[in-house]
């Protein structure tokens, strides 16, 4: 039987050719996605990673090491300044983020 991707609760794509696009199509086609983990997705920036947490509203577990993510997507741009900590505002149910050497 095919996988069909709009049942999938946990997606792990390391190292693989990933890019903002991927993320777009997992997005809109993964609605029920809990864990996704693109470390070492290169390609992957954090336009891809705002569309992942607007369509992904049950994803409670990120890991996107050594990508291109810098981080601005987990800021909320509006609060006050809060020097160098990132606060994740944008998906408060995520309780695993993994955001090493990016």
């Amino acid at each position: 039987d095919p996988i069909t991707p709009s049942i999938l609760k946990e997606v792990v794509l390391d190292r693989t050719t990933q890019d903002d696009g991927a993320c777009a199509c997992i997005g809109e086609g993964c609605p029920l996605l809990e864990r996704l983990s693109l470390c070492g997705c290169t390609d992957v920036s954090d336009g891809g990673v705002l569309t992942l947490l607007s369509g992904c509203s049950r994803l409670n577990d990120l890991r996107v090491s050594q990508t291109s993510v810098s981080g601005v997507c987990f800021v909320d741009q509006s609060a006050p300044s809060q020097s160098d900590v990132a606060v994740v505002v944008r998906r408060p149910s995520l309780t695993t983020l993994d955001l090493g050497d990016c």
